[in-house]
């Protein structure tokens, strides 16, 4: 079944990459442009997220540090003085790894945000500008489908692996 399936979907994409071939090149243009836009998106933005990934985990280690210095018994708490310091630590630590774990987490939600508007004001543009291009007669429906479909075929993979950063 599933090899009925990849021979299906590889003779579809033959026969649409010979269509994007016949279409006007406006409609080259946008369909390469979308995808393109969603493509580098990732990229772009996989660099920050790794350095803020990476500071959540460097806090979040010293923060668990703290805490095995005070169940191991190193930093010994001999008095009420040394526990106030400890506990001053403690909340120093914690408020790092709560404020780089924030960030990070406004982070990925802004760029998710970004990646959605860029694949799917991608996919508007791509319906807009055929529809008007068929109304016009520029595109036949067929064109417009394959474009469409193409698009839809490069970019729906794409759209996974950018929501998976």
């Amino acid at each position: 079944m599933v090899i009925i399936t990849v021979i299906s979907t590889s003779i579809s994409l033959v026969l649409y990459i010979v269509t994007i071939f016949k279409i006007n090149f406006s409609m080259l243009i946008i369909m390469v442009l979308t995808n393109l836009i969603t493509i580098v998106m990732p990229v772009i933005f996989d660099k920050n997220i790794k350095v803020l990934r990476e500071d959540v985990l460097v806090t979040k280690t010293k923060l668990n540090s703290v805490f095995q210095d005070f169940i191991s018994g190193s930093n010994i708490i001999k008095n009420l003085f040394a526990m106030d310091k400890w506990l001053g630590n403690v909340q120093k630590y914690k408020l790092n790894y709560t404020d780089s774990e924030l960030n990070f987490r406004k982070y990925r939600v802004k760029t998710n945000i970004l990646l959605g508007l860029a694949s799917y004001g991608g996919w508007f543009i791509l319906v807009f500008y055929g529809a008007y291009s068929v109304y016009n007669s520029v595109l036949t429906v067929g064109e417009f489908i394959a474009c469409f479909q193409i698009s839809e075929m490069i970019i729906t993979p794409m759209r996974g692996l950018a929501y998976s950063l």
